[in-house]
This record gives structure tokens, C-alpha cells and sequence, in this order.
């Protein structure tokens, strides 16, 4: 097992920033000894300086330990269905406990950046990306041919989070600009809710105020929906969600009985009945997971996951297209580009590995086997969030 030196643990990640002046950090009247934190000796662990800089629930700093021989044993045993969970439960123990954040409130780009982290420094800085072509996406899934794309995790370059405030401001001072003064005075009145002195605030004033926070909007018809960036915990209610709701049919399918069938074929037709299901399953969770990020509709809070799913399902595809360019003006975390190419069809392709890599692929098994990989993908969950 090769481990970094210390130089190149700190040479991935150096950046430690002061956070944005516009951020105020609320003090308490009254400090109780239950409120502070036990001071933590975190000599020799892995030091994580997240891109998002403490912008979000997660501190800009957190340090972590090695997975322990029991880890790996709990993480073997798991299902696709309590894997996350799993998962998440032992990145909350090996983190610095002096810290009072969860794991489960990270982002995605927060959550794969602490896995990669955490290979890179306690196993390998090399690493296997497995991945499938799309001219496998109608072979049986038993069939399909999984490639084999190798990483050096030390040469990944990220995207800190001011370095997309720059890019969105970059974005917006085109929108600006293509817009007459009346619409540019109804946005400006609309994000400062017509405080006095709207009117005369310039582009160049309204473009210094831009910056990535939570909640976002977007006017849908006439109606302004309020959105976050999606959270590990949305993944993990959106698996119980749907988990709860497909029991019933998953049941049906197990103890399913077709006459004149032998127990070979029987066994053949509950396979590919439950190959259908999970896919739609999966599709669904997906829906769930991305339906859960809402927060706002039309000025008010939104709380229960039906009525986010409702919100979320009654969107035009121009509106999910409209929502999803939005969110590429707003990338942070991994930038790298790779080609794949297909050694069976030879077909070339560029792809980010932000939208590729899982974080289930950086679980400490050492090989990743294909039958491995398929077992601890959760079907690929993470895929285009």
C-alpha cells in the first residue's frame, strides 16, 4: 500500500481562503460548555481544504482516519440498498469529531472530493475508473463490457467555489447586457425585493453582489421556484422513499410462481422481472433525490417530500433543460476532462469526470471487480445530479 508524502497531500490542496466579506456569522449572547467543542489532535490525518470553502454545511476544513479493519468488513456485507447509509455512518466516525458537521449535509462535489481524498493518501494515488460504453447500453447488463480507464488522482484539478463566483458573474454580465433597462431594473428590483436605492444600481454594482448561495430561483410560468444543491441526505431519504414504496412489488416478484415453469426457468423470468423494476426503481430514485432539493414555491417553504415530487414532476423538459445550463454556470470541484475510447466499438469520446466518477468506486476494496462495482454502484445514483 503506498501512502503520500505529506507535501503531496498538502500540494493537492493548498487553497485556505478567507470566507466572502457578505458572510455573517451569528454569535451567541450565552456560551455553555456543552456548546464548544472538545479540542481534537489531528497530527497524521488526512487534511481535506474543501473547494467550497466552508460556503455551504460543511467547514471549510475537516480531517479524517483511515478506515479500520472493521469498516471494510461492514462495507463488504452491504447491499446496494444500505450501502450509502452505510457508508455514511463510518465517514462521520473517522472524521475529526471536534467537528459538529454530518457527513449526510455534504454535496456531492463535497463528498466525492473526501472520497477521493481518503484513497488517494491512505491506499493509492492511482486509480481504475470503471466505465461503460454507450454501445453496451442495450446488451444485457450481464453481458456488458465494463472498460477500464486509469487515474492518477494527484494530476485531478479542481474549481474552488470563488473561482465559479467569477464564472457566474461572467455569465450574468452577458445576460445583462442583452437586456433592455426595464428588464434589468425588474431584476434588480425582484433579487433586492425593491429595497430603497434599486433604481439606481448599475451592472457593474449588481455584478459584485453575485455570487453562489442557496436557495436559487427560477421562474417557471409565472411561478418562482426556490432550489439547493443536492445534499448526500437527499440521496439517502430518496432511497427510503422509494425503497418504501416499490417493497410491495419487489415481494410480489420473489415469490412469484408461473405454472408449468422448472425452477430454473422461473428463476431466469423473477431475474429479468427484477432487472425492469430496479431500473425504473432507479430512475425514480434519481427523480426523488433531484425533487427533494426543492425548498421554495412562490415564496414559501416547502417541506413534505409528495409535495416536492408533485412540484418537481409538473416541470417541462425546457424547464429542467433551462435548470440544468443554470447549474453548469455554477461548476466547482473536479474540472478534469478525459478520453475514453471504447476498445469495442473504437468509438472516442471527451467526458468530465465530475459527471463520471462515483464515489462508490473509491470504496477500499482493492481490486474493484466488475461484479463488485456493480454491486456497490447503487445503479449508478450519483449519475447526472
Amino acid at each position: 500500500m503506498k501512502t503520500l508524502s505529506q507535501e503531496e497531500v498538502d500540494g493537492r490542496k493548498s487553497r485556505l481562503i478567507d470566507p466572502p466579506k457578505e458572510v455573517n456569522i451569528p454569535v451567541s449572547d450565552t456560551v455553555t460548555t456543552e456548546s464548544l467543542a472538545v479540542p481534537q489532535n489531528n497530527a497524521g490525518k488526512l487534511k481535506i481544504d474543501y473547494e467550497t470553502m466552508g460556503r455551504f454545511d460543511i467547514p471549510k476544513v475537516l480531517y479524517f482516519e483511515d478506515y479500520s479493519v472493521e469498516h471494510v468488513n461492514n462495507l463488504s456485507l452491504c447491499n446496494e440498498e444500505n450501502i450509502l447509509e452505510t457508508l455514511v455512518a463510518i465517514l462521520n466516525d473517522i472524521k475529526n469529531q471536534d467537528s459538529n458537521c454530518r457527513i449526510e449535509d455534504m454535496l456531492i462535489e463535497e463528498f466525492l472530493e473526501t472520497m477521493i481524498g481518503i484513497k488517494m493518501t491512505y491506499n493509492t494515488s492511482t486509480h481504475i475508473h470503471k466505465w461503460i460504453c454507450t454501445c453496451q447500453y442495450n446488451v444485457p447488463e450481464k453481458e456488458r463490457i465494463i472498460n477500464d480507464l486509469p487515474v492518477d488522482l494527484k494530476t485531478l484539478s479542481y474549481i474552488f467555489i470563488e473561482q465559479a463566483d467569477e464564472s457566474l458573474r461572467d455569465f450574468y454580465k452577458k445576460v445583462f447586457d442583452d437586456m433592455t433597462k426595464e428588464e434589468f431594473r425588474e431584476i434588480v428590483a425582484r433579487r433586492h425585493k425593491n429595497a430603497e436605492g434599486y433604481e439606481n444600481i448599475t451592472i457593474e454594482e449588481e455584478l459584485k453582489t453575485i455570487r453562489i448561495k442557496e436557495p436559487f430561483y427560477q421562474d417557471i410560468d409565472g411561478n418562482i421556484y426556490g432550489f439547493n444543491f443536492t445534499r448526500i441526505r437527499d440521496l439517502l431519504n430518496a432511497q427510503n422513499y422509494i425503497s418504501n414504496k416499490y417493497a410491495g412489488r419487489i415481494k410480489q416478484i420473489k415469490n412469484k410462481q408461473v405454472h408449468g415453469k422448472s425452477p430454473v426457468e422461473l428463476r431466469d423470468i423473477r431475474e429479468k422481472e427484477m432487472d425492469k423494476l430496479n431500473l425504473e426503481k432507479a430512475k425514480d430514485t434519481l427523480t426523488c433525490a433531484k425533487a427533494l432539493t426543492i425548498t421554495e414555491y412562490n415564496g414559501k417553504n416547502v417541506e413534505g417530500a409528495e409535495e416536492k415530487i408533485e412540484l418537481y414532476k409538473k416541470l417541462k423538459r425546457g424547464h429542467l433543460l433551462e435548470y440544468n445550463n443554470f447549474l453548469d454556470q455554477m461548476k466547482f470541484g473536479i474540472e478534469t476532462e478525459k478520453e475514453f475510447e471504447c476498445p469495442e466499438c473504437g468509438q472516442l469520446d471527451k467526458r468530465s469526470l465530475q459527471q463520471g466518477l462515483d464515489p462508490f468506486e473509491f470504496l477500499p476494496f482493492d481490486p474493484v471487480e466488475p461484479n463488485a462495482l456493480r454491486r456497490h454502484t447503487g445503479r449508478n445514483i450519483f449519475v447526472g445530479i
